[in-house]
């Protein structure tokens, strides 16, 4: 087994992604499988289809101990990947004839004779079996640098990659255990995830990466055997109360259907500066139909009055966006629709304030399930599209809590929003 002691780089090729005709998915997929093996030893280049692809590969050659490259093994003239690393490497192109046999026997005997290419590999290189397509990848050693030769669509890299490039890598190079665990942080900035990481994981066998999405951050640990990772990930969720960090990686949609459909309760909302978001958010859950009732978005102080049957001097007397207006809201909500589950959302989303007293991302979210009532103030930072989804997203949060009856939820929100 080989010590890793330089360089990971991965060459994307493919004139259609520097062009920006499309966007690439190579760097994501492949850059989160490596890097809990190598920590970080990585380098990334994105070039065209051209004669200069052999010259980037000789290039890296020079500092890296592995070359991962994808794109460029079709048929067409085109597709130089294969050309490009025999002459990198000073190697004959040799043609498989097994290899060969197998894609006429997919692809019956009037496959264009064009095809016959993608049987031809470096001399000393051994093929990658295409469980998907008729472009086979393959690997093997320039000097002492591994490299490895994959075809662009994901569908058919991805599968390459997973069956037989991490397989060859762990048995051919020294790595770390592998052992990650993953979390997500919902409404928190990349540098405040960063600081609790730092914080929980300071000795420094541990490792961490993270990476933003619509509603927060994605984050993962390494360095330690899974038990105590996991203990680390149990230790973080607990400081921060429970709600806002979640273990593994997932949707805010998927925070809240395993409650939904454990407790069963009928849902009905209304929804003033998120405009349907939630509504949006529970009805991409399938079956959903079963429990939610639907959202009002009462976006006018008229529908507001007609909703919940508050007369309007007394919403003007109470103010839009406050506590004792949420409040009084839900005990017509409950009274009047008769169902388990209900909240509302009202806010200054902005870019102005309709009330001078109150900052943009002033926000009110109330909720009841059962006898159970809870209003809260927030103050969410950013723009008006940023403000919305927090509110929205917090409400889906608090909607799984209160199903759970986790009493935290000052403690999970205080940190940031609730004042």
């Amino acid at each position: 087994m080989l010590n890793l002691s330089k360089q990971v780089t991965l060459i994307i090729i493919g004139t259609e992604i520097t062009d920006g005709i499309i966007q690439d998915l190579h760097i994501r997929f492949i850059a989160d499988k490596l890097y809990p093996l190598f920590k970080g030893l990585f380098q990334i280049r994105v070039i065209p289809d051209s004669s200069d692809i052999s010259v980037n590969i000789k290039e890296v050659l020079a500092f890296s101990d592995i070359v991962i490259i994808t794109g460029g093994l079709g048929a067409t003239s085109d597709d130089l990947t294969r050309f490009a690393i025999s002459e990198a490497g000073s190697l004959d192109l040799e043609f498989n004839q097994e290899i060969w046999n197998g894609i006429e026997a997919v692809y019956g005997k009037n496959i264009s004779k064009i095809n016959r290419v993608q049987a031809c590999f470096p001399k000393g290189f051994s093929p990658i079996e295409n469980k998907v397509g008729s472009a086979c990848g393959f690997y093997g050693w320039i000097g002492s640098t591994m490299v490895f030769s994959l075809p662009g669509p994901p569908r058919e890299m991805n599968l390459m990659f997973d069956n037989f490039v991490l397989p060859i890598l762990k048995k051919n190079f020294q790595t770390s255990s592998g052992d990650v665990v993953r979390g997500t942080a919902f409404l928190f900035s990349e540098t405040h995830v960063e600081e609790f990481l730092a914080k929980y994981c300071e000795d420094e066998d541990f490792f961490w990466g993270t990476r933003t999405f619509e509603y927060g951050v994605y984050f993962y640990i390494g360095g330690r055997p899974k038990s105590e990772l996991e203990d680390k990930l149990l230790e973080i969720i607990e400081s921060q109360g429970g709600i806002l960090v979640k273990a593994g990686q997932v949707e805010l949609v998927d925070v809240v259907k395993d409650s939904i459909f454990s407790k069963k309760p009928t849902i009905f909302g209304a929804e003033s500066c998120t405009g349907g978001l939630i509504s949006s958010i529970l009805t991409s859950i399938p079956g959903i139909s079963e429990f939610f009732e639907g959202t009002g978005v009462v976006y006018s102080n008229r529908e507001k009055a007609r909703l919940f049957g508050i007369d309007a001097d007394e919403i003007d007397k109470l103010g839009v966006v406050s506590v004792p207006f949420v409040d009084k809201a839900l005990d017509c909500l409950r009274d009047r629709i008769g169902c388990d589950l209900g909240f509302f959302v009202s806010g200054e989303a902005g870019p102005t304030a309709s009330d001078p007293a109150l900052a943009v991302g002033t926000v009110v979210i109330g909720l009841f399930y059962g006898d159970e009532k809870i209003t809260r103030t927030f103050y969410f930072s950013g723009n008006r599209e940023i403000i919305r989804k927090r509110a929205a997203c917090s409400t889906i949060l608090l909607v799984d809590s209160l199903l759970n009856a986790n009493k935290s939820i000052d403690k999970g929100f205080n940190c940031f929003y609730i004042k």
